[in-house]
C-alpha cells in the first residue's frame, strides 16, 4: 500500500482496500464456519 500526501489518493486506497476485503470477507467467514463444522 502506498500512502501519499494527496487526500484523494488516500481515499482511493481506502476504497480499494474496503472493496477488496468486502469481497473477501464472506468467503473467509464461510471458510471458518466450514472449519468449525468439520471439527
Amino acid at each position: 500500500m502506498s500512502f501519499k500526501a494527496s487526500s484523494d489518493d488516500l481515499i482511493d486506497e481506502v476504497v480499494h482496500v474496503v472493496r477488496f476485503y468486502g469481497g473477501f470477507y464472506p468467503y473467509l467467514l464461510s471458510f471458518i464456519a466450514l472449519r468449525f463444522m468439520m471439527v
